[in-house]
């Protein structure tokens, strides 16, 4: 799980390095390139719906709840959503993130996916190897090169012309695939091909190491902690708060994209700022700063994800948005103790937490926050008293300003 968590983070946090060259930054509600359009330049793209019919010659980056690509891209493209179809070209490197991925187009360069369910059809053809992580494996088309899978359910097809590694529960293979290298797995359970598998190479196998007894001690200590920090931050902040979680909720993937942004660039603005003297300070400075941030954004999360599974709306008390608080917390720390997709969940929510936090130090308080979204959150601000027949303070669904 450990590895798992690594890779995500590295691999977020090298969409926010690489970004950093694109030249346009498109916002919008839904993103259309037809067949006769090319895109010239890198792009950045946040959107609802993306559906890409056209060619581009650079770099590409996609956030969206879902993503269609039917088009062709010369160079890498990087898409995170909710629903991602690839049926097109890429000539060189896709790395895909999200629920549901189905890849069924030309990769010329290699792949990675990281999500709950990937389905690689048996119309891909990919080369240079792939690599996935998720629940719930499919590779059934035509990879060239090593392929690497991590996975609690795993169905191989096709024909893979490279050595193969897996981890996974559970093994199998569909009738007429074919594997022109080594299968070496980790499994608690025996794969046996069936007679019509080929397999050239040999088939080596480790059963699971036994699961260490999980001690909940740690993880409930740090929940303590967390809601101990929590409390005064939401009673002192109301309206910072406020604003976080309905960024996170409104605006969930730009926030994400911010939050993995921000995260690839501050270690790389600390370590230039710390080649001179004059800098160590402000490196410092930033880091310590970036680190609170980063803590405080789960605080953001957590009362959009109390606010989904107790279903709170509208005015709260305070007693109602601690509540909120935590579950949300508890919720999030619970998707922290499982392997795999609960680990992602937790570090996505968490990067969606840091960026909502930086947009909303960014944003004017004056400025209302728009937006549609499936999330629904405790957002909250304080109430005068005046306005209430209570002397209770009370915290609102409503952003207030100043």
């Amino acid at each position: 799980m450990k590895r798992i968590m690594s890779v995500v983070i590295l691999v977020l946090a090298a969409i926010g390095a690489k970004t950093v060259a694109a030249h346009t930054v498109v916002n919008t509600k839904n993103f259309t390139v037809l067949a006769d359009e090319t895109l010239l330049s890198p792009i950045v793209v946040f959107a609802n719906e993306i559906r890409f019919e056209g060619l581009a010659t650079d770099d590409i980056f996609l956030f969206a709840e879902r993503i269609d690509w039917t088009g062709n891209g010369s160079n890498d493209v990087w898409a995170v959503g909710n629903e991602i179809s690839l049926t097109g070209n890429i000539h060189d490197h896709a790395r895909l993130g999200g629920r549901t991925i189905r890849v069924s187009g030309v990769i010329g360069n290699g792949l990675v996916a990281v999500g709950g369910t990937v389905r690689i059809g048996s119309e891909a053809n990919i080369k240079g190897g792939v690599t996935v992580w998720a629940e719930d494996a499919l590779v059934a088309g035509n990879v060239e090169g090593p392929l690497s899978l991590s996975a609690g359910s795993v169905t191989l097809g096709g024909v893979i012309r490279g050595h193969i590694r897996i981890r996974a529960n559970d093994i199998r293979a569909l009738p007429g695939t074919r594997i022109e290298g080594d299968l070496v797995y980790v499994s608690s359970t025996e794969f046996i091909p069936g007679p019509r598998v080929t397999i050239t190479g040999k088939v080596a196998r480790s059963p699971l190491p036994p699961a260490p007894r999980r001690n909940l001690a740690f993880p409930l200590f740090l929940y303590a902690g967390a809601l101990l920090v929590g409390i005064p931050f939401v009673l002192l902040f109301p309206d910072f708060a406020g604003a976080g979680a309905r960024l996170w909720r409104h605006s969930f993937f730009s926030s994400l994209a911010a939050g993995a942004l921000a995260l690839g660039l501050i270690p790389m603005l600390a370590l230039l700022a710390m080649v001179s003297y004059v800098g160590i300070p402000l490196a410092l400075v930033l880091s310590a700063t970036s680190a609170v941030l980063l803590f405080l954004s789960q605080f953001t999360a957590a009362l959009a994800l109390g606010g989904v599974l107790l279903r709170r709306r509208g005015p709260q008390g305070v007693r109602e948005a601690l509540l909120v608080l935590a579950a949300g917390l508890a919720a999030l720390y619970v998707f922290g103790l499982v392997p795999m997709a609960g680990s992602l969940i937790f570090i996505c929510a968490l990067l969606a937490g840091f960026g909502a936090v930086l947009r909303a130090l960014l944003r004017t308080r004056q400025e209302p926050i728009a937006g549609g979204g499936a999330f629904r959150a405790a957002e909250i601000s304080a109430v005068p008293a005046a306005s209430s027949s209570s002397s209770e303070e009370h915290i609102t669904d409503d952003y207030r300003g100043p």
